[in-house]
């Protein structure tokens, strides 16, 4: 009887960890990405948006990188998450205060990484802010590396900072089609 029961406990394990898998494929495959090379209009555009970005990083301005979460995508995304938009933008916002707290952000420096790809929803693309942080006021210089999805909608970019667990989970409820997608950096094309 012991041994059935063993047999029984591992089927259990390896059926759970089967179905966790084909759901992560599953989650991981929800958006196709075709790369492509930023053409040097968006680039600019998208590098300029990234320096307000930092600036309101230095100022600790919760409510303006908040107010950089776009529109529309918030509205659909909600939907599905059954949040009203202005719900999650403001989760969003707190979020990113509790954060700031007790976090010297010094200066941030945006690298945008050269690929995009269409998400049905306009172009996706990758990028990274580095911010040289004083870890527990030690004196002693870190240089923290925080993913950002940068979308490209209506001709104006706008953009889903990535910074804790906490804000990954508000993402996910506003952008569904996100999900699985947090720290895949964008390979450029092939040529």
């Amino acid at each position: 009887m012991p041994v059935l029961r063993s047999f029984a406990v591992i089927a259990l394990l390896l059926g759970i960890a089967g179905a966790g898998w084909q759901g992560y494929r599953h989650w991981q495959a929800r958006v196709v990405f075709t790369s492509r090379d930023l053409g040097a209009a968006e680039r600019a555009a998208l590098v300029a948006r990234l320096a307000a970005y930092g600036r309101a990083w230095q100022e600790e301005d919760a409510a303006t990188l908040a107010d950089m979460l776009p529109p529309g995508y918030l509205d659909a995304g909600s939907e599905g998450a059954e949040r009203p938009p202005e719900g999650v933008r403001d989760l969003y916002r707190s979020n990113l205060e509790e954060f700031f707290d007790g976090v010297d952000v010094m200066r941030a420096e945006p690298d945008p990484v050269m690929g995009s790809s269409g998400a049905g929803r306009g172009d996706l693309v990758f990028a990274q802010v580095e911010v040289p942080i004083d870890l527990m006021g030690r004196g002693g210089m870190r240089r923290m590396q925080f993913p950002i999805v940068a979308v490209l909608d209506g001709g104006a970019w706008w953009l889903l900072q990535i910074s804790s667990v906490k804000t990954r989970e508000v993402l996910n409820l506003g952008y569904p089609d996100l999900r699985g997608l947090t720290f895949q950096r964008l390979a450029p094309p092939s040529d």
